[in-house]
């Protein structure tokens, strides 16, 4: 986990070496996703040509938000507690099936 408080300028060694381990990465922005902490990640992956890293973005869409409480902005707009569980939990069951479904293709001999 990485605490991006401080986004500019980003830490290109951190992210480098970061970004080049892991397979999934969720990232979560008490603001708009649009030109945000995520999209800057995106553009970073894309310079340095790594693939192959799956990006979920949460955080407020570009849309016009109604007024609320902030627990009720953040469940409005999926980056509260339980949303991030479940963009977890999606991105691990795809991952399950990924991995199941090129194990049985190479068992087929498909692969």
């Amino acid at each position: 986990m990485v605490n991006a408080r401080f986004v500019k300028p980003l830490d290109r060694e951190l992210f480098g070496e970061l970004l080049r381990k892991v397979p999934r990465l969720i990232t979560v922005e008490d603001h708009t996703i649009v030109g945000g902490f995520g999209s800057a990640l995106l553009e970073f992956l894309a310079e340095e040509r790594i693939a192959g890293v799956e990006v979920r973005r949460l955080g407020v869409p570009d849309r016009f938000i109604a007024h609320g409480t902030q627990d009720e902005l953040r469940k409005m707009c999926g980056f509260d507690k339980d949303a991030i569980a479940q963009a977890a939990l999606q991105m691990a069951r795809r991952a399950k099936r990924k991995n199941r479904e090129s194990r049985e293709g190479w068992e087929r001999g498909s692969a």
